[in-house]
């Protein structure tokens, strides 16, 4: 299992050889160091060689729902932060990432647990991971981070937003608060919610009662915050809908997911709303047979960690931002 999340995590990221790493300090990532409510946050930024002080939109990824470092070593190099290949964009953005709370940037994959997280004294996740692991937490800390960017000489003030999973819903969330923000990439999220997808993914797996879940579900709604685990506040605040932040929004938004996540009915339901509602700037992108990490499947429907299409969908964001620039000015540079 722990060979299959590694290789998981291989086809997501980068990998940056020995080489890279002894030429260059954390493999030619810039660094930026910050504090949110006393807690040390690190921003990667990667930029195209020799256009690092140039002013460019910056594209803020925000990652899922573990507590993995930005950074992987393992037996063959180092293993990059971003699910796609960050190149595919580099001549049009700066690409930055935000570090988990209480999660360093660079782990060796030996030292992690069996999914890939980071583990503190090797039991369990850092204590300032798992009391801030919330929604309101994440937005909060990352348009502080936005904040930041947007004062630094080489960003031109304009930011694309992209998150996957639950940090779909963080980067959502953010696109609502601030007015820095140019564009929304939103992927493989659930605009129903964390129990929501829970209930899907008991669903496809064959269940049909879901009672257990709507009582568990139903307790966090009723219970006082003090009175709830860490990992029960962390799903009571992924729960809540976000139909009406799609709707509030003005910047365009593209919705992208794979026909085979649990959550694509969810998706459709909310292309239903938006039509509804006459929201043209939500635009979506069906990836027909791929899972909710866009990775194909076997016949027998288990993952084929062989065929990972990030790199497709970081195409597909680039012709979108591309065709929307005439209108919304996105994607201009001092060069």
């Amino acid at each position: 299992m722990k060979l299959n999340l590694l290789l998981v995590i291989l086809l997501f990221g980068a990998l940056i050889t020995r080489a890279q790493e002894s030429s260059r300090l954390y493999l030619g990532y810039r660094i930026l160091h910050f504090k949110f409510k006393g807690i040390a946050t690190d921003v990667l930024v990667k930029s195209k060689r020799g256009e690092e002080n140039l002013g460019k939109p910056v594209l803020l990824f925000s990652q899922g729902s573990l507590p993995i470092p930005l950074i992987i070593q393992d037996g063959l190099g180092s293993i990059g932060p971003f699910p796609f290949d960050q190149d595919l964009l580099l001549d049009y953005f700066h690409v930055a990432i935000i570090s988990k709370p209480g999660v360093p940037i660079l782990a060796s994959a030996g030292t992690l647990g069996p999914d890939m997280g980071y583990l503190d004294h090797g039991s369990q996740a850092p204590e300032v991971y798992r009391s801030n692991n919330r929604l309101d937490f994440y937005v909060e800390r990352n348009l502080a981070c936005i904040r930041m960017i947007y004062r630094q000489s080489w960003s031109k003030g304009k930011l694309v937003l992209a998150g996957h999973s639950e940090g779909a819903a963080v980067a959502l969330a953010c696109a609502g608060k601030s007015t820095c923000v140019r564009a929304l990439l939103y992927c493989a999220g659930n605009p129903a919610g964390r129990m929501s997808s829970i209930i899907q993914q008991f669903r496809v797996r064959g269940e049909r009662d879901f009672s257990l879940q709507f009582d568990y579900y139903r307790k966090l709604v009723k219970s006082r915050a003090a009175q709830l685990s860490q990992s029960e506040t962390n799903d009571l605040s992924f729960s809540g809908g976000q139909f009406s932040i799609f709707k509030s929004l003005d910047i365009p938004v593209l919705v992208c997911f794979g026909s085979e996540d649990p959550a694509a009915p969810l998706i459709d339901y909310l292309q239903l709303e938006m039509i509804a509602a006459r929201k043209k700037n939500v635009e979506f992108k069906n990836y027909p047979g791929l899972e909710h990490n866009f990775f194909e499947l076997h016949k027998d429907r288990s993952i084929d960690y062989a065929n990972c299409r990030w790199d497709m969908l970081a195409a597909d964001w680039l012709v979108w931002l591309k065709r929307l620039d005439g209108h919304h000015e996105i994607l201009s540079t001092d060069g």
